[in-house]
């Protein structure tokens, strides 16, 4: 039997401890790898989200050429959607 097929009977410590110590990058690649793979990668991939209103500024209607405009629309009912998911 290959090995791989053996990590999903190591107890959840040590997935854990192997998940800590994987980048963003390699837990990518392995949350491609397989369905058992996805699920346990998945959460660590998504542990840490960073949810932000941000202002745009852009060229403004009605505005002399070249002026920037600062886009004050509030995101911040669609940030608190996500952070309610997230949770």
């Amino acid at each position: 039997m290959a090995p791989f097929r053996l990590l999903h009977r190591l107890p959840e410590e040590l997935i854990q401890d192997v998940m800590e110590r994987l980048d963003h990058a390699a837990l990518s690649s392995l949350n491609l790898t397989s369905r058992w793979c996805y699920g346990v990668a998945t959460r660590w991939l998504w542990r840490e989200v960073e949810l932000t209103d941000c202002r745009t500024r852009r060229h403004g209607e009605g505005t002399e050429e070249g002026e920037m405009v600062s886009d004050e629309h509030d995101d911040m009912p669609l940030v608190k959607k996500l952070l309610v998911l997230a949770t």
